[in-house]
């Protein structure tokens, strides 16, 4: 038997993180903290393959098997640096107004592979 299943996702999105493991205390309304923002395009592809056998007979059954997972994704991140008054309404300029910090762009593939045995054994009943 062969199975094959494939993922194919992409998405872009814009993520922001609140660091405020550096920022002096005691914090008040007027603490501003580093804000780390992200506008990130991924892309992926994973086509995943499962092959197997059974071998039975009435006491005893067996399963061999492979799986098959190759990957490709790809990944363009701009990297914005900001800061946000901690006080629960202040609001940060949209990432369209504000120049990139940096940027990340990577190219992944994978392949994994995995093989896999199986049995079942019903013993005698006396």
């Amino acid at each position: 038997m062969v199975s094959i299943d494939t993922l194919v996702w992409n998405s872009d999105s814009i993520r922001g993180f609140i660091d405020a493991g550096d920022t002096p205390q005691p914090w008040t309304t007027r603490t501003g903290a580093d804000l780390e923002s992200f506008k990130q395009s991924l892309g992926l592809h994973e086509p995943f393959v499962d092959s197997h056998a059974t071998l039975s007979d009435k006491k005893a059954e067996l399963t061999a098997g492979v799986n098959v997972l190759p990957g490709d994704a790809v990944a363009a991140c701009l990297r914005y640096g900001q800061r946000l008054l901690i006080d629960g309404v202040s609001q940060v300029p949209g990432t369209e107004s504000v120049n990139a910090k940096g940027t990340v762009d990577f190219t992944d593939r994978r392949r994994f592979v995995g093989v896999y045995t199986q049995s079942r054994y019903e013993p005698r009943t006396l």
